[in-house]
């Protein structure tokens, strides 16, 4: 599977030296901001100049990925400095696989072509994603974590008269050497599983809202708990990650899983269609996401 690979774009910001009270405080704060991104429209603004700089430089805590088929190495010969992190550990820390199935409308040589495809299918309701893969651009509707669900969707489509196809999307799991103290291992750990865990949880709400339709302000909050979810998660990783990789790929990750859901929650529209289009938009999107974190983690050594 092709991706197309974009330059890290990591949000995290050098703090000073800080005293423990001046932690506190910061956290305070921005704890009470979450409230305000949620229900203004300045929550881009704030996601990039509060929610990001949020994670600063922290202690050596080590984190190495390995593949599956690499040899274990011994924990005591793991690069950098663990003196730092007190009782350290080591565990293993595997990030779960991605299959999504998706409805595509079309495959184009042209992304002008295929933006034209999807202002069309997105006026229906569908949410007129383009993919990039490689040289080719797909237009994709929806997304569905079975293929069952998929192959369902599609030949009912099809039935109405639409021309369409399963497109699945695949990344391979990739497993990590953790040596640090237990916190920051169940931290990072958590982040991942929040991760996950949130991704999943748009697509099953994507399904339900089709079906069910439940009143715009009752989706709103779930979505907003969505966010929630992914901003406690990850401030846990506060100070903790300095210059590694791994957790600076996770904070990225973040970062744009709560300014894509931050735009599905403001999004100012009470047209049944239009929120379908958007949440099935963002819910490709955000299983985008993961497959560039799952590819961004894949190539580090």
């Amino acid at each position: 599977m092709e991706y197309r690979r974009r330059a890290s774009r990591r949000r995290r910001k050098t703090d000073g030296a800080s005293s423990g009270g001046g932690a506190v405080i910061a956290i305070i704060i921005v704890i009470a901001m979450v409230y305000f991104v949620a229900t203004s429209n300045v929550g881009t603004w704030i996601a990039q100049n509060v929610f990001a700089p949020l994670f600063g430089d922290g202690s050596g805590d080590v984190i190495n990925k390995r593949g599956d088929n690499d040899a274990e190495a011994d924990a005591t010969n793991s690069p950098g400095d663990v003196s730092a992190v007190g009782h350290a550990t080591t565990r293993e820390v595997s990030v779960p696989a991605l299959e999504c199935y998706m409805i595509q409308f079309g495959v184009f040589k042209s992304r002008d072509n295929a933006a034209a495809q999807a202002e069309k299918i997105t006026s229906q309701g569908a949410a007129g994603y383009i993919y990039e893969d490689g040289e080719r651009f797909r237009v994709l509707a929806s997304g569905y974590g079975s293929e069952s669900g998929a192959k369902s969707v599609k030949e009912r489509l099809v039935s109405q008269g639409y021309e369409c196809t399963v497109f699945k999307l695949e990344v391979q799991g990739v497993s990590f050497r953790v040596t640090a103290d237990e916190t920051l291992i169940d931290d990072v750990e958590g982040v991942f599983d929040t991760i996950n865990a949130v991704k999943n949880s748009l697509e099953e709400d994507v399904v339900k809202f089709d079906t069910d339709r439940p009143a715009l302000e009752k989706q709103r909050e779930s979505i907003k708990n969505m966010m929630d979810d992914i901003f406690g998660a990850a401030a846990k990783l506060k100070d903790r990650g300095g210059d590694n990789e791994v957790i600076a790929a996770m904070v990225d990750c973040c970062g744009e899983f709560y300014e894509s859901l931050n735009e599905l929650f403001m999004l100012n529209t009470e047209s049944f269609i239009d929120f379908s289009s958007k949440m099935k938009y963002t819910q490709i999107k955000l299983t985008c996401e993961y497959a560039r974190l799952m590819e961004a983690l894949a190539s580090m050594s």
